[in-house]
Order: C-alpha cells, then sequence, then structure tokens
C-alpha cells in the first residue's frame, strides 16, 4: 500500500487578519503549492489538507494528493473559532488517516500547522481536551506559529511544546513562513517524520522566526490589538478599524487602520457591532474612514456600531449634540469620551 504523509493546515481567518496580513497568506499558500508539486519527495508521500476558522471552522480542502490540490479561497470572519477547527481537525484525521493494521502500516503520522494572530473566541480548551484524548498522540508533531504582536504566547503553548513567533507580519517575512513550511514538509516527506523525537524545520529557521519557550521575556502577555466595526455616513459601506497597545503606549490603544470590508476578503454577512458584553478601553487618535476619507468617529449607543464624522468633521462635539446613527437610524445625543467599549471577541 502507498503511505501518504498526511500535513493539516489550520489557518486563521478572522478579521484581524485583514490587509497585509491575509494577502500575504493567500500569496505563500500559493507559492507552497508550487514548490510541492515540483518536489519529488512531497509528490511521492505528501498529501495537504487546508482548515480555515474565522466565524466557523470550514474545511476548504480536504486531505487531497499535491497534484489535485486546488488552491483554496480564503475569506475572513468575525472570531477566531480555534474550538470548532479542533474539532473539525480531529474528524478529519479520523477518517482520512489510514491507521496501520497486522498487515499494513497505514499512513505516516500527521504533520499539523497551525498558523494565528489572535486569541481564540470561542470554547476551544474543552475541544483542544477531546483532540487530545483521540488525536495528539498519533500525531508526529504540531507546529503552532503566532504571527503579529497580539499572541497570547501562554495559550499557544498550551496547545503545543512546539511554538514560534513571527512578530512582523510584513509581505517579506510572511512569504519566508512559507518557505520554511515548504521547506518542513518536504523534509518530514523523506521519512523524518518517523524518528521520534525529530522535529523537521526547526534547524532551519529563518531569522525572522524564533521558537517560544515558556517563561521567555519579550513576549505579549495581553490582547495588544482591538477591532471596531464602522459604517461610513455617506455611503453607508462597512469597515474595521484597528487600535493597537506597545510597551510605550501608558495603556492606551493608538490608531493603527481602516480597512474596506468588501464581499471578496470577508462574510459581509457575518460582520457585526460589538457585543453588549465589553470590556472599557482607552482609546487615542482618529482614523480616517476609507470611503469618504473623513476623520474621526461616532459610537452609536444603540447599535453599537460606529460611524465615521460625514459632514460632522472638524465641529467642536458639545454635550447633547444630535446626530442620526446610518447603521440603525437611531438619533442620537452625542458626548466626548475616550474611554470605549470593546468586545474582544471579536479575534
Amino acid at each position: 500500500m502507498h503511505r501518504r504523509l498526511p500535513v493539516y493546515l489550520l489557518i486563521d481567518c478572522s478579521e484581524s487578519m485583514i490587509g497585509e496580513g491575509i494577502t500575504a497568506v493567500r500569496s505563500g499558500l500559493s507559492q507552497m503549492l508550487q514548490v510541492l508539486r515540483q518536489d519529488p519527495h512531497a509528490l511521492e508521500t505528501a498529501w495537504l489538507s487546508v482548515i480555515s476558522f474565522g466565524a466557523k471552522a470550514e474545511l476548504l480542502a480536504p486531505l487531497t494528493e499535491i497534484t489535485e490540490l486546488q488552491e483554496p479561497i480564503l475569506r475572513l470572519g468575525q472570531g477566531t473559532a480555534l474550538g470548532a477547527a479542533f474539532d473539525l481537525l480531529s474528524k478529519q484525521i479520523l477518517s482520512e488517516v489510514k491507521r496501520g493494521t497486522n498487515n499494513s502500516k497505514g499512513d505516516y503520522r500527521p504533520m499539523v500547522i497551525l498558523l494565528t494572530d489572535g486569541q481564540p473566541t470561542d470554547d476551544w480548551e474543552k475541544a483542544k481536551q477531546r483532540f487530545d484524548k483521540s488525536i495528539t498522540k498519533i500525531l508526529s508533531n504540531f507546529y503552532v506559529v503566532g504571527c503579529g504582536q497580539a499572541i497570547d504566547y501562554k495559550f499557544l503553548s498550551d496547545i503545543s511544546d512546539i511554538v514560534l513567533s513571527l512578530p512582523d507580519m510584513t509581505p517579506e517575512s510572511m512569504r519566508k513562513l512559507f518557505v520554511w513550511m515548504t521547506q518542513t514538509v518536504s523534509t518530514a516527506s523523506i521519512g523524518t517524520n518517523e524518528v521520534k523525537d525529530a522535529i523537521p524545520g526547526i534547524d532551519i529557521l529563518p531569522k525572522e522566526i524564533v521558537r517560544f519557550t515558556p517563561g521567555q521575556k519579550g513576549f505579549p502577555k495581553e490582547v495588544m490589538q482591538v477591532f471596531l466595526p464602522g459604517i461610513c455616513s455617506h455611503e453607508e459601506g462597512r469597515y474595521l478599524m484597528r487600535y493597537v497597545k506597545n510597551e510605550d503606549s501608558g495603556g492606551a490603544y493608538h490608531a493603527k487602520a481602516s480597512y474596506v470590508l468588501s464581499s471578496e476578503e470577508i462574510d459581509t454577512g457575518e460582520v457585526k457591532p460589538i457585543s453588549a458584553e465589553q470590556e472599557q478601553v482607552r482609546l487615542e487618535g482618529a482614523l480616517a474612514c476609507p470611503y469618504c476619507r473623513t476623520y474621526g468617529w461616532i459610537q452609536c449607543g444603540n447599535c453599537r456600531i460606529h460611524y465615521c464624522m460625514g459632514t460632522m468633521e472638524g465641529k467642536a462635539i458639545t454635550n447633547n449634540m444630535k446626530s442620526t446613527c446610518p447603521n440603525c437610524k437611531e438619533s442620537l445625543s452625542l458626548s466626548e469620551s475616550d474611554s470605549f467599549g470593546a468586545d474582544f471577541s471579536r479575534g
């Protein structure tokens, strides 16, 4: 029987990946498939599966021979449903990976590579316990790669003992990440995954990727970014605002960027206002609406969405000034504040 090396890619497609992040992942995955299709060892043994997780976990490609694998379409969603991804991964491994018998060896032990840039927003711990009970013992290796500056590495180390950090999500660093992933799959396809203590790829990490060990200093220990859903007052187009925190921010989240939420990037039907269960955070700086380019925004006290200043840009906001939310059409009495409710379940 032909023995396969099953490789499962779990890709975070939460809305926090919007912009350069998801663009680089799409490009890297495409390049990875192109290179593996030219690798004789990978062609002989490696089979790939791709699972995405955002608002939900989705099987984009079942375990498929590399030459037959169609490049999956990655679309973003609200949330980071890591628990659902574990449950789906368990289901796929149990149904797709051929176990050894008295008469045959079965497939090689599966390899899993997980990419994430934030914190899970579902009950992932229980799902991971189920995964550990039925699946972890049959894996060769489980790589967890934390991308960006908003990673809780304590939680990542609870997932696997192979935790890697890619702090800068530039297009070039993401390209090198996928080059490394490609080389790791290629190395494993030669058969090194059968050596119990071998961890393919660890000895060829590029300088942009650092292996994390528990207790290691220099890694963030709290949520370092928040996302606010917005709507243009003029065009009523949806967008997303990113605020980030760093060591010098004094506890505040600073304005970083705003992004158009197009149907090509994200399932706009999933884009919801922030939850009623909010944590108060301090925000500093205004962002331009990506549609009409006016600076500043107003948070609706009714639907809790944010909308750009529109024709009010540049006007002094006074208490009880009136405004109408373009989303829920509620008439609002305005007041100024630098403390706002943030929904950390957005991912």
